[in-house]
């Protein structure tokens, strides 16, 4: 049985002289040291472009006070929030604008 070929692992090799967690690092970053980090940035959250066009196009006078009234109603309750709730409440908000708009 091939062992890892990274120092300090001894994991059973999967390919390419490389433990399973080590070929995924080769394969996705090149190196099987690097680590990425995961998830999406924290301070890029999905919902904010479309609230702060809302804001440019003059939809919304408080663009702050919207992000926050979104993020309230898309968030668990253990403080997680659902993104896909945060992006369907904020586009439902900006067809509710628009269609005011149009009256």
């Amino acid at each position: 049985m091939a062992l890892c070929s990274v120092p300090d692992c001894g994991a059973r090799a999967a390919a390419r002289g490389l433990c399973a967690k080590h070929y995924m690092r080769w394969r996705r970053r090149g190196d099987p040291a690097v680590t990425g980090q995961r998830g999406r940035p924290a301070n890029r959250p999905r919902y904010q472009p479309l609230a702060l066009r809302l804001h440019e196009l003059g939809l919304v006078e408080d663009y702050e006070q919207l992000i926050q009234q979104l993020a309230e109603h898309a968030s668990r309750p253990n403080g997680s929030l659902n993104v896909s709730k945060l992006q369907r409440a904020a586009e439902e908000r900006a067809a509710w604008l628009v269609a005011k708009l149009e009256r």
